[in-house]
């Protein structure tokens, strides 16, 4: 229900919100005749609705907050407010409103006084909602500040009246969420104490006759609605089509009684019609874990801390920051700890759902669509691909498909999410994109515009309302492992899409973004570029990638649109976003940082690469960059992180990427000169961009050593610049000494004598000794440093530098080592709890996931037994690095179970199934018992229930490949040869296509080259 067709739009409630009682207030409709006509007997709805709340024995006077100015029509309430202070110190009424759609929908009265209309010019909107246009404007929820006349209020008691002016054709009316007077130095008059906030828990329906909700669930799903007040005619979309199917969303943000009611009557029901509604929805049961007023999913200490099922509630509108320059002291230690961003070569995660931001999300009348498709494609709608695919997987979800909800969760969901997403805005199949749909002609009228917003808008509803009724938004961890979001939602890129600047892309050369507004009342180009940031900010919430776990190219964030739109909307407001910038740059190194570097075959797609992770989008040339506290060591920390990961990668990889174009990011060829191409060639540029943020990092106080590492990779890749100018003068320190390198397998162990004043060290690494060096490792404590995941055998060059507080000393000597092979990664499963350590060099970590267990394996080793369901051990390193070139594989085994006689539908114990070229099987079991590697498998079954110790080989170069079991030879054959480079990261099933081992697995050994027959059977020694 509501009210320019179905959804929200800048509707301020679609069917609920806050508290009837209003602790006191008192209502009555405006007439038309008589705009400040006020009855203070009038009851609020002039019947009986039934109560929203029971006042709570601790305070029964009390105001009770929200009070909601909500109808069908203009109406007026009225609230006495005591005031014991000072009447001549009386300078400002303070509120925070929410619904506030468009200019003068409100007018506020104190006492006697003059009306006052709420418009931008005669209120003071406080705090970063002033810049996103103010009333009318992308904020849903306002501080605001009415200047009083000397006198406005007198001693003692004082009465507040509210007044709604009226619908537009969408908007309901608004809630005041706080009420306050002011002296002139903004301090408080009133005792805040006389109000209290209403609690949901405590509701009531209207009525629990079984009849009547029966009524008011019929109603839900079919009732023929009425567009608005002001426009009678009848839509074709019911309640369920725009909001959840179950109504569950009104329960979930707590929408009232009173809002439920006066959205029906908005929509042409009756006050019986509302009041069964609003029974139904009461019936629910559910719990009221959000606000109308708190945007889903905003971002703010504590989130991630309470139960999963709340996570869409928000962490309040609160947690919205005042200023776009706090929140530094939430991020990964403090935001100065480069610690806290990387280990290793490994960039950590960023939980994002606990730092707070300066922008307010959209609140739930803002997700609703303002029209159903229905309403322009009418029954064609049912055969759209979009509208197919949400049935078909809310039938999966719902047990209808084969081996029921369980194995459509486990075997079909996210590919069918993925096509679900691409139903909006591409072709699939023989169906139409919902966006085509909408915007059917090459030149595209406002209502088509329109249109495909609120059709970007339905979509993501049903995802809601899917991921909340079917409990999905944990299923990712099921999915993705440890490389994954602990809370996420299965969704592709449905979010991103829904972004008018995408819709817009679809029809570039219309000029909608300035002329069309889908928010509000304020400037267009602000409002939607307002709208693009929050549903990008909201797709980074939702899912941010699962670092291309099983999606490269733009299937979850375009990262380059993404610095785009943070500078249209700096320019629409006047005012840089910093920490916000920040956020998205942490966020887009962890993303990107898959284990794979530059392939220029695999475009930037799949791998850490320049564009993607590009830290110009910082925009540190942005003034407000120099109000951050401690910016030197935010960017230190910051850019560290990026320069060290970076630099784990040779030059030589990094040049196989010249003259690749990454979707508008160029990679210019070795001999570029910055500023050399024209202003196109210039502007593509990722050699320039980096070039031009150098100055404003150096301006900013970043650390010499950093911006040592950053202009000695510039130097590599376009040495004929003189990034030199950027650096800063040498410490006044002498070289460290004694710099010695240890080779261990796939790793190297540095260390050297400590150097006097000296606060921290920097590694480079080159692999010829002249270099060009890149530094590995930027301002690290201590005198040693272990550098891994090399290449055995291969020469690297080292050398050290010693930094004082703000510059980086000169080098040390230079020395050389060659990495060895051997044991890579070992998993002993002797830890306690869900955590799993690799022995290896490489010292990877782990989760056991979907219920694996503890047990004993052969000789009292620790063992995990897994399920053949859901169960499987995830580690953090990418096990395609060994196991999809030449390697060994040992483990100990012991499994009752068969494969299903289809090779890739078989169950294993690593490996990817469903990865076209790249598919590989290890340990995989087939329909009569026997394990094997791809389709070489032993000569007799080993699935007796005993252990067995199982070793695999493969030798990437000619395909060969062995099975041993005990430690004899059982069977070998050849295989497809080359390197396999499709990541996969469980132990216990095959990835991309889950296909889940049962059994036991004890030991895990995994070696970088092919083991002999001697070193096989003395591993399966009993010791």
């Amino acid at each position: 229900m509501t009210a320019a067709g179905c959804g929200g739009g800048s509707a301020v409630d679609n069917a609920g919100g806050s508290t009837e009682a209003d602790g006191g207030a008192t209502s009555t409709p405006i007439d038309d005749d008589d705009t400040s006509a006020v009855d203070s007997t009038a009851s609020d709805t002039g019947s009986d609705t039934g109560s929203d709340t029971d006042d709570p024995p601790q305070c029964p006077s009390c105001i009770v907050l929200p009070i909601e100015v909500l109808a069908a029509e203009p109406v007026t309430k009225e609230v006495e407010i005591a005031f014991a202070g000072d009447p001549a110190a009386v300078k400002t009424l303070s509120l925070r409103v929410h619904g506030l759609s468009y200019q003068a929908m409100a007018s506020v009265q104190v006492d006697d006084g003059a009306w006052i209309d709420l418009r931008n010019d005669t209120v003071e909107v406080v705090g970063p909602g002033k810049t996103f246009g103010g009333i009318g404007g992308g904020f849903a929820t306002l501080e605001l500040r009415v200047d009083l006349p000397d006198g406005a209020v007198e001693a003692g008691d004082f009465t507040l009246r509210l007044r709604y002016n009226g619908t537009d054709g969408r908007s309901l009316g608004y809630r005041v969420l706080s009420i306050d007077l002011l002296d002139a130095r903004g301090q408080s008059l009133l005792d805040l104490t006389q109000f209290r906030l209403d609690d949901p828990a405590q509701w009531t329906a209207p009525s629990s006759d079984a009849a009547t909700i029966a009524a008011g669930k019929a109603l839900w799903q079919s009732a023929t609605l009425e567009r608005s007040p002001l426009v009678d005619t009848v839509i074709k979309a019911t309640c369920s089509d725009c909001h959840a199917v179950d109504a569950r969303d009104l329960e979930y943000f707590a929408f009232s009684n009173l809002s439920i009611i006066e959205r029906a009557r908005h929509h042409g029901l009756s006050q019986a019609d509302g009041e069964a509604i609003a029974s139904y929805v009461r019936s629910l049961g559910l719990p009221r874990v959000g606000r109308p007023w708190n945007p889903p999913f905003q971002p703010g200490p504590g989130l991630t801390q309470r139960p999963v099922a709340e996570w869409s509630a928000g962490a309040g509108v609160d947690a919205v920051l005042d200023d776009e320059l706090g929140g530094r002291e939430n991020l990964p230690g403090n935001g100065v700890d480069k610690a806290a961003l990387i280990d290793g070569d490994h960039i950590l995660p960023v939980d994002l759902h606990e730092l707070p931001i300066a922008l307010q999300l959209l609140d739930w009348n803002h997700w609703l669509p303002d029209i159903h498709p229905k309403e322009y494609l009418g029954d064609g709608f049912q055969d759209t691909n979009n509208w197919k695919l949400y049935q078909e997987i809310r039938a999966g979800l719902s047990g209808a498909s084969e081996g029921g909800a369980d194995e459509y969760k486990r075997t079909e969901l996210r590919s069918r999410m993925d096509d679900w997403a691409n139903s909006m805005t591409y072709t699939t199949g023989d169906a139409e994109g919902i966006y085509d749909l909408a915007m059917p002609n090459a030149v595209v009228t406002a209502q088509e515009f329109e249109q495909a917003y609120a059709a970007g808008a339905w979509n993501a509803v049903k995802l809601w309302e899917l991921h909340q009724e079917f409990a999905l938004e944990e299923l990712g961890v099921q999915s993705f492992g440890v490389v994954g979001e602990p809370r996420s939602w299965l969704s592709n890129r449905h979010i991103f899409d829904v972004s008018p600047h995408i819709i817009h892309q679809l029809r570039s050369d219309q000029p909608f973004l300035e002329e069309v507004s889908t928010h509000g009342d304020a400037d267009p180009l602000l409002m939607n570029t307002y709208l693009a940031n929050t549903w990008y900010q909201l797709q980074l919430l939702l899912n941010p990638g699962h670092r291309k776990f099983t999606h490269g190219g733009h299937n979850t964030i375009d990262w380059g649109y993404m610095a785009g739109l943070f500078g249209d909307l700096d320019n629409a407001r006047q005012r840089g976003e910093p920490m916000r910038r920040l956020l998205f740059f942490l966020e887009s190194m962890a993303t990107q940082d898959t284990g794979l570097g530059p392939e220029p075959e695999r475009g930037p797609w799949w791998t850490w690469n320049l564009r993607d992770t590009n830290w110009a989008h910082l925009n540190l040339g942005d003034p407000r960059w120099q109000d951050v506290p401690q910016v030197n060591r935010v960017l230190d920390a910051a850019l560290g992180a990026w320069s060290d990961k970076t630099g784990t990668f040779p030059v030589a990889q990094w040049k196989q990427t010249y003259g690749i174009s990454y979707d508008g990011a160029n990679i210019e060829p070795e001999a570029w000169i910055i500023g050399g191409g024209d202003a196109e060639q210039n502007d593509r540029s990722i050699a320039d961009w980096m070039w031009g943020s150098l100055a404003p990092a150096k301006a900013l106080g970043v650390h010499g050593s950093v911006l040592a590492a950053l202009c000695n990779f510039g130097e590599a890749m376009w040495p004929n610049n003189d990034w030199n100018q950027f650096r800063r003068a040498q410490a006044d320190l002498a070289a460290p000494v004694d710099l010695s390198a240890l080779p261990g397998v796939e790793s190297v162990a540095l260390s050297w004598q400590a150097t006097a004043g000296a606060a921290s060290y920097s590694v480079l690494r080159a692999t010829a000794s002249d270099g060009p060096y890149l530094t590995r490792a930027v301002m690290i404590d201590g005198t040693n440093f272990v550098d891994t995941l090399l290449e055995p055998e291969a020469t690297y060059f080292y050398k050290v530098t010693a930094d004082d507080a703000t510059l980086a000393g000169p080098f040390s000597a230079v020395v050389s080592v060659q990495p060895t092979h051997g044991l890579a990664a070992r998993y002993d499963f002797d830890e306690d709890g869900d955590d799993v350590l690799d022995g290896g060099p490489a010292n990877g970590r782990g989760k056991l996931l979907g219920g694996a267990q503890r047990t004993q394996g052969p000789g009292g080793r620790p063992a995990i037994e897994l399920d053949g369901v859901t169960a499987f051990i995830s580690v953090r390193n990418s096990l395609h690095r060994w196991l999809g070139r030449t390697a060994t594989l040992a483990v100990w085994v012991k499994t009752s179970a068969v494969g299903n006689g289809v090779y890739f539908q078989n169950p294993g114990i690593a490996g990817v199934a469903g990865g076209g070229d790249d598919e590989l099987y290890w340990g995989v079991i087939d329909h009569t018992g026997r394990i094997g590697i791809n389709e070489v498998f032993s000569a007799s079954p080993i699935n007796d229930g005993v252990w067995h110790h199982v070793v695999l080989t493969r030798d990437h170069q000619t395909g060969a490949q062995q099975v041993f079991v005990d430690g004899l030879l059982s069977a070998s054959g050849e295989g497809d040869p080359g390197v396999m480079t499709r990541r996969f990261h469980s132990l216990g099933r095959t990835d991309i296509t889950p296909n889940y081992f049962e059994g036991s697995l004890a030991e895990v050994q995994i070696f970088d080259h092919v083991l002999d027959a001697d070193e096989i059977a003395a591993l399966a020694e009993l010791e």
